[in-house]
């Protein structure tokens, strides 16, 4: 009885063994010929055994220099092929390439751990690495052309949606480019055609890929920011974009360009409150030149108040409000009274200069920070808040020290020293 044991046993071992032996790979390139740099192409492998497959292959890392790789798994695709005279099922998985260089790429070898009906472990198999051929672009104008696709759309935008800002009211430019049959690291930034007036900060890219309705990988996307900040009034010109590229369909290269755009900057307005309590602002000047001082003024226009309450009782409520917005929009409109609502903008989320700006503008006579007498630490204060405020990297923390230290020194000169 030992004999029949040990026999079937050497048979389990053997018909392992060959269940082992019968998985196999087949691999393609899709196409296989005539692959220019930058094209994308495929890398297919079928994955076959004469059982069952019972779970998804392990693939080993798989990088290629200067080649620009994305694994899209089987996607469902199954396989039944008659192989000499056997019967196999599987699946096809696929890889997506597109070589950024012209010559000579060598896909390497792959490793696979293929788990099979009729095996414990996974069944280790071999791919062999392959090379293929890549070409250059065929015309002398494609050169310096690194995208290639089938089609791109670029559009742009405005935040706000507006082409009529104020001074120091911040203004963000988006560029999206969306390339199909691309992936999204091969998207250049757009160029410009001339520069803007003032430059802008660029923000960082975003990159990511486009997908369909599946979620399958149908191109890619870049989108682009540019943030201005505008201190002078008068006109922003936001040149136009261009984007050179290859069209894989035509063979041919084209330029896919967004116009320039030119956005009006006028001076920081007053709120209508303000509007309203301008009549209260010419009263309380009136009574300052009449009677000098800040009582004798405060005094007149009490009196001013009691009277009127007495010759018009049924609006007294009305008229008291008047009053006390304009003494309001007078004081608001001092040196002191604007330096405290440029303290509070500052404190807002997000915060607002258009306090600071009009302090700039009725104290200097001048519309923008860079160009107001003022003295050297303060301007620059000023300058590195506006620069932690509206920078690439905003921190409000930093800038809002700044700010405020500015502010002071402008109300409250520190004295020279004899």
């Amino acid at each position: 009885m030992m004999w029949i044991k040990s026999l079937m046993l050497c048979i389990g071992l053997t018909l392992q063994a060959a269940a082992a032996e019968e998985v196999r790979l087949d691999a393609r390139l899709q196409p296989e010929s005539d692959i220019r740099a930058g094209q994308p192409l495929y890398y297919e492998i079928d994955v076959l055994t004469d059982t069952w497959l019972t779970g998804t292959p392990d693939f080993s890392r798989f990088q290629v220099p200067g080649t620009l790789i994305t694994f899209e798994g089987s996607q469902g695709r199954t396989i039944q092929r008659n192989i000499e005279g056997k019967r196999y099922f599987g699946l096809s998985y696929r890889y997506r390439l597109i070589p950024l260089e012209s010559g000579v790429t060598t896909l390497p070898g792959l490793q696979l751990e293929v788990p099979v009906g009729q095996s414990d472990k996974p069944v280790a198999v071999t791919l062999p690495a392959r090379s293929f051929a890549v070409q250059p672009l065929p015309a002398a104008e494609a050169a310096g052309i690194s995208l290639l696709a089938t089609d791109i759309q670029l559009s742009q935008s405005l935040r706000p949606a507006t082409l009529s800002i104020q001074t120091g009211q911040p203004l963000i430019r988006e560029i999206r480019v969306q390339a199909q049959g691309a992936l999204a690291l091969s998207i250049p930034r757009p160029q410009a055609l001339a520069k803007p007036s003032p430059a802008g900060t660029e923000l960082p890219a975003e990159v990511k890929a486009l997908t369909d309705q599946r979620g399958h990988s149908i191109g890619g996307e870049r989108i682009e920011q540019v943030r201005y900040l505008p201190e002078e009034t008068g006109t922003l010109t936001l040149p136009a974009v261009e984007l050179a590229w290859w069209d894989i369909d035509e063979g041919k290269v084209k330029r896919t360009r967004l116009p320039e755009l030119v956005v009006e900057v006028t001076a920081a307005e007053t709120s209508l409150n303000e509007q309203l309590a301008l009549a209260g602002q010419r009263l309380a000047h009136q009574v300052s030149r009449r009677f000098p001082g800040s009582w004798a003024g405060l005094a007149v226009t009490l009196a001013l108040v009691f009277w009127a309450l007495r010759r018009y009782r049924r609006s007294a409520l009305g008229l008291f409000r008047v009053q006390f917005g304009r003494l309001h929009q007078h004081w608001r409109d001092s040196r002191f009274g604007t330096r405290h609502q440029a303290v509070r903008e500052l404190k807002k989320t997000p915060a607002e200069l258009t306090s600071t700006y009009r302090l700039i503008q009725t104290r200097y006579c001048s519309p923008s920070i860079r160009n107001a007498p003022l003295d050297p630490e303060s301007q620059q204060n000023l300058l590195d808040g506006l620069a932690h405020y509206y920078g690439p990297s905003p921190d409000p923390t930093k800038g809002q020290p700044k700010m405020l230290r500015a502010l002071r020194r402008l109300i409250i000169p520190k004295r020279s020293q004899e």
